[in-house]
């Protein structure tokens, strides 16, 4: 069955590359499924084309779906037409504007068929979830710039920037939560942890510590930008599985205990429900994003086999949990964090399988030997300190950095003072990884 949703993917990226790349593509998986002999029959072989076939397809249909509510909008834009938007991210407000990311839910008639978005500059602060209604004016057209650089403009990316005036958006009645649960759980958590501790705190690094909590990244200095992507690792601070991992393990170890004198029977099990539980409210806070979504697919997936009593593999987790975020929206695999999400795990698993010849001591550059594939794959770059780097950042933020973060969170609720006292820590704690993150790069360069 893997086989199979290969298949399907490998037709999905093809449609998003020249004719002659999608041949090449072709061939090297036929190669390779030849190498491993994973084609047992000419049968199995023909379905698996066709699936290869079914994708590609699939794929084109919704990049022309696409296409026509680009053109839908690009018109009504032109027209100076009025629309509702609701800001989709964490707004960057600052004294004199307020930066976001803003969805387009209508216009008029109009809706979209799948999410497009923009990026609005506003001289008015705004909250996330906050609806507004207006018109924006573009000073470009969104049609040619997807038709120039399509693989470029992403569904779950903003396809415009505009900057408008504070009051030609006007905010209007946002719906009840019954309507937008998701949505509301997160504005209610967003807000009261941003406004009542990190603006009132006023740290350097506030947008560290949201970007690890909630995936929100505008928030990020430029600065600290330059050194991450300098450190090679940037990666860290987009939730990521490597996150999602260390809190099912955290919260498997802390119920494991209670699971056992409760259950008398399997509390591993209930402990890893719970955990998928506390798994998926932490999604919800990240706003799902298409790797937090990935890893809890896959961690659900696995729950749920141990559940039945039957094995699955970590190969067919991932298969299946790319599947279904596939079919729940395709855009997401336009998007670069998606498919590296989905790369660097199915690179892990396949060196998982060859790591026996590879000595215990060097088990610990895998994973930057196969980031750096990617890297030099998308970006055509290949940062030699990323070993040094990721092993010194990997564990400060996997085990200080982000406990220290979520659990400041959690006692927000609880002892306030207790709240601030962590968040200041854990700023604290970002300031000299930064600082010693610098030295390493002054003395190597």
């Amino acid at each position: 069955m893997p086989l199979l949703i290969w298949c399907f993917f490998a037709g999905v990226f093809s449609s998003v590359q020249t004719s002659l790349t999608e041949i090449v593509y072709l061939l090297l998986f036929l190669l390779s499924l030849f190498f491993f002999r994973a084609l047992p029959s000419q049968s199995i072989s023909v379905i698996a084309c066709a699936i290869y076939l079914l994708g590609l397809l699939l794929h084109l249909s919704y990049l022309n779906f696409f296409q026509a509510d680009l053109s839908a909008y690009a018109g009504l834009a032109r027209n100076q037409s009025a629309c509702l938007y609701q800001v989709d991210s964490i707004p960057n407000n600052s004294t004199r504007y307020s930066r976001f990311r803003a969805r387009i839910v209508s216009c008029g008639q109009w809706q979209p068929i799948f999410p497009v978005f923009i990026q609005v500059t506003s001289t008015k602060h705004r909250d996330y979830g906050d609806y507004l209604y207006g018109k924006v004016l573009h000073n470009d057209d969104i049609l040619f710039r997807y038709q120039c650089q399509p693989n470029r403009v992403r569904s779950t990316r903003t396809i415009a920037r505009v900057r408008i005036a504070g009051d030609q958006l006007i905010q209007i009645a946002v719906p009840t939560w019954q309507t937008q649960l998701f949505v509301h759980i997160r504005r209610q958590i967003v807000n009261h942890f941003q406004k009542d501790y990190l603006d009132r705190i006023q740290s350097r690094y506030s947008g560290l510590l949201l970007a690890l909590l909630f995936g929100e990244q505008g928030h990020i200095h430029h600065t600290q930008w330059t050194l991450l992507k300098r450190a090679s690792i940037s990666h860290l601070i987009a939730i990521s599985g490597l996150h999602i991992t260390l809190i099912a393990r955290l919260v498997t170890s802390l119920l494991i205990y209670p699971c056992a004198l409760i259950f008398t029977t399997r509390p591993l099990l209930f402990a890893h429900l719970a955990s998928a539980t506390v798994l998926f409210i932490y999604s919800i806070l990240a706003g799902f994003s298409p790797s937090c979504l990935r890893a809890l697919l896959m961690f659900t997936f696995a729950a749920l086999a141990r559940a039945r009593m039957c094995r699955l593999s970590a190969l067919q987790c991932l298969s299946y949990a790319a599947l279904i975020q596939y079919f729940s929206g395709p855009g997401q695999f336009n998007h670069v964090g998606c498919q590296l999400s989905y790369g660097i795990v199915a690179s892990l698993l396949f060196m998982h399988r060859f790591q026996h010849g590879i000595p215990r001591y060097l088990h610990f550059l895998i994973t930057p030997f196969v980031s750096g594939v990617w890297s030099y794959f998308y970006w055509g770059e290949v940062i030699m300190i990323s070993p040094l780097t990721n092993a010194i950042a990997i564990p400060w933020v996997s085990w200080l950095i982000l406990p220290l973060g979520l659990f400041s969170l959690f006692m927000s609720y609880i002892h306030p003072p207790l709240a601030d006292l962590l968040i200041r820590m854990t700023l604290h704690q970002w300031s000299v990884l930064l600082d010693v993150l610098t030295c390493i790069l002054d003395c190597l360069s």
